[in-house]
């Protein structure tokens, strides 16, 4: 297991950094060139604590302008970094603008929210000569794996402001928890010590975890810099190389109805970046990375202040570094590879086989199933439920503007995502092996459910009850949205994601909440209450199936296994 440091390890550090700076030998005073990794030239005085100047290349990029469908700068960057004291840091940078275009856009921003980031042009053909960054950072660790920062200054090119980041690291560094808020008044747009009226309170409160293959998701609550409140979730994926690729998606209540956004369709914020670590590309070894974030628009929604210092970010690379040990681990040559507890998560090395595995417990578990009487009982379900359907869809009609009936929809909508998010978290946690194996059962039996309710939507083309045409009319083979009924695929992923749960822990009372959507799809009218009760039977048959397949792998009754050892590799069964 991996110890941590503890906040009276700090002393200890201190001693042996005063001991080691006594056979430092002091260098002159002045400018000169360093090869420490991407730094190219540095200031070094007799300080081992002294000050450090970085000149390097920037660039920035901006898609999708009326003007132009490409608007791009190039500059200059100086930074400077020094130590003020224990623990605290000041960092300043400047940045002189080589060549851009951005200033060419002269079409004025069409936001109705707080214009946050869409005056860009303004910043950009103010000045090319600007300080972007002059900020003082505290960093502290109270208590074991908890790390806090407190910072104030410039914090970019646009705000400047003060605030501070508490982080929680679970054990073994596979999951982290911070809450980030800050205080922000805009700049002016000279890029100096002016500002402007518009000032706001951030708050960011983030939960980042871990998953197999190098796969990192976050998840984080926020409010954004327009004032406007909602949910940023990202997904990247690190390689052994150190590069990384991810993408965000926002959704949040400022409803930027402007192009390109619509009433009907208000724009959500979203993007790619890639992290491309510089030290392959030099003879030394450097931290150094550089960072390209591409989004299709330039809006004001959903929008984060620049942080002075996220805590998770500069902890997450030493832990995975930890983890990866010498990066030949997974190679399976020495007998005590797959024995050790900190190589990564668990699922890394297992989840390939699981596909296999599963399907072979499928295969076995669907041949104990009666399946006549199954299907007799289905079916009655189905046909019973329509025999309400019309007086179902009439009490849904009546207490349409019911703000209880509004509330259990949004809630009933969006409990199968829950379920599925829980569950791909679950997953992956080994420390658990049952509520693994349960997340495991939900994701398939999920899957399956979107694919086989997608088919049966196409192949019965049922009309909603919204078309107006009655409950009887089929329309099989149409691709309208209209014509897409039967069954309710809410209701197949909800029960599928929650029925390996309840047999796995014996809470049938899950049921129940699953029963929450299916109240939720006959509410919104967007399906007749046999839709629900179908999708209810599927969603329960393929949760079962996926959850006896399970238990079928864990008791070794499955198909082959990749068994690999010093010097071997081959094939194992375990036969009944």
């Amino acid at each position: 297991a991996i110890e941590y440091a503890k906040p009276e390890d700090r002393g200890e550090a201190a001693d042996r950094s005063e001991t080691l700076a006594a056979f430092e030998e002091p260098l002159p005073e002045g400018i000169v060139v360093a090869r420490d990794g991407a730094d190219f030239v540095a200031l070094r005085g007799a300080n081992v604590l002294g000050g450090r100047v970085r000149v390097r290349p920037g660039l920035s990029t901006y898609l999708n302008d009326p003007s132009g469908a490409f608007k791009f700068e190039l500059s200059s960057i100086g930074s400077y970094d020094r130590s003020l004291g224990h623990q605290t840091f000041l960092q300043a940078e400047s940045k002189l603008v080589a060549w851009e275009n951005v200033s060419d856009v002269t079409q004025p921003s069409n936001s109705a929210l707080p214009h946050v980031r869409t005056d860009i042009a303004e910043y950009k053909r103010a000045s090319k000569f600007k300080l972007t960054r002059l900020l003082v950072n505290n960093f502290s660790q109270p208590a074991e794996r908890v790390y806090g920062r407190l910072s104030a200054g410039i914090y970019e090119e646009m705000f400047s402001g003060f605030g501070g980041q508490v982080l929680y690291l679970g054990q073994d560094g596979g999951w982290g928890a911070d809450l980030d808020a800050n205080w922000v008044k805009q700049r002016d747009f000279k890029g100096w010590f002016g500002t402007r009226d518009y000032s706001t309170t951030t708050a960011i409160a983030s939960l980042n975890y871990r998953l197999a293959k190098g796969v990192t998701a976050t998840l984080r609550a926020v409010r954004f810099l327009a004032k406007d409140e909602g949910a940023r979730v990202e997904l990247k994926r690190r390689f052994a190389s150190g590069f990384e690729v991810g993408a965000w998606y926002t959704v949040t209540n400022g409803n930027d109805i402007t192009s390109p956004g619509s009433p009907s369709s208000p724009y959500h914020d979203k993007g790619i970046f890639m992290v491309m670590p510089f030290d392959p590309l030099l003879t030394r070894d450097t931290q150094a990375a550089g960072v390209f974030a591409l989004a299709p628009w330039t809006r004001d929604v959903g929008q984060m202040v620049v942080s002075p210092g996220d805590l998770y970010s500069i902890l997450e690379r030493p832990g995975v570094q930890m983890h990866e040990r010498d990066g030949l681990s997974r190679f399976g040559d020495r007998d005590d590879d797959y024995d050790l507890p900190s190589l990564g998560t668990g699922r890394d090395r297992i989840w390939p086989d699981l596909a296999a595995d599963d399907f072979f417990g499928a295969r076995r578990a669907a041949g104990n199933i009666d399946w006549p009487r199954t299907a007799l009982l289905a079916g009655g379900l189905i046909l019973g439920s329509a025999v309400l359907d019309r007086r179902a869809f009439n009490f849904a009609d009546r207490h349409k503007d019911s703000r209880l009936v509004k509330d259990g929809v949004r809630l009933g909508n969006a409990l199968p995502v829950a379920a599925l998010g829980l569950s791909g978290l679950f997953a992956f946690d080994d420390s658990r092996p049952r509520l693994a194996d349960a997340g495991i059962a939900a994701l398939e039996a999920g899957a399956l459910a979107f694919v086989g309710g997608e088919g049966l939507k196409y192949a019965v083309g049922r009309a909603r009850p919204t078309a107006g045409l009655g409950k009887a009319e089929f329309h099989a083979g149409s691709s309208e949205d209209r014509f897409k009924s039967f069954p309710s695929r809410h209701t197949a992923l909800m029960w599928a994601a929650v029925t390996p749960y309840a047999k796995e822990f014996d809470m049938p009372w899950l049921y129940g909440v699953a029963a929450i959507t299916n109240a939720a799809r006959v509410g919104s009218r967007e399906h007749w209450l046999s839709d629900t009760v179908a999708g209810s039977v599927i969603g329960y048959a393929l949760g079962s199936l996926a959850w006896e397949a399970r238990r079928e792998s864990r008791r070794g009754k499955n198909g082959p296994a990749l068994a690999v050892g010093p010097g071997t590799v081959g094939l194992a069964w375990e036969l009944p």
